[in-house]
């Protein structure tokens, strides 16, 4: 798949860790997304350094698309979306939502919710477990946060990926 990419940097905290982890899940749904809409390319703008290799080797292991573009505003940006066929904006918790794809002529198709807070509660619990020497509950709290770590239904997360396709 052709990619262009464009950092636009923004006060986000840096990709490691649990926050490696929900890139992963975002940059994954992004690439698949594409994908199977049979889009030619992405024209995409990150908020990091960091991320940019992550894209580069999905967009490598990405099969050759149909045609058209996507355009994924993951750092911000004002990328025209003229010609458009798949809008993906991300919001993140202090930073303003993206204002691509929200006015007429385009639908919300699905929605992502990364890094929630169920996951975080549960990601507390693993530690104390940790610290207390209790390793399976310290399992058991781990499991659950992969379980919570990202939902398709509204829930308060730190980032919310919305994917959006013309009318």
């Amino acid at each position: 798949m052709k990619l262009e990419v464009r950092v636009v940097p923004l006060p986000i905290p840096e990709p490691v860790g649990a926050h490696e982890l929900a890139w992963s899940y975002l940059l994954d749904r992004v690439f698949a997304d594409a994908y199977h809409a049979g889009v030619a390319g992405l024209r995409m703008t990150l908020p990091s350094e960091a991320l940019v290799a992550e894209a580069e080797l999905r967009a490598e292991l990405s099969g050759e698309g149909g045609e058209g573009w996507g355009v994924a505003l993951l750092g911000g940006g004002d990328e025209p979306l003229v010609g458009a066929r798949r809008v993906y904006a991300l919001a993140f918790r202090g930073v303003a939502a993206p204002p691509a794809g929200t006015g007429r002529g385009w639908v919300e198709e699905a929605a992502l919710y990364v890094y929630t807070w169920r996951a975080r509660a549960w990601g507390g619990a693993m530690h104390l477990a940790s610290l207390l020497g209790w390793p399976s509950i310290g399992d058991w709290a781990w499991h659950r946060v992969r379980r919570a770590f990202a939902a398709t239904r509204p829930t308060l997360a730190y980032y919310r990926l919305s994917i959006r396709r013309p009318a």
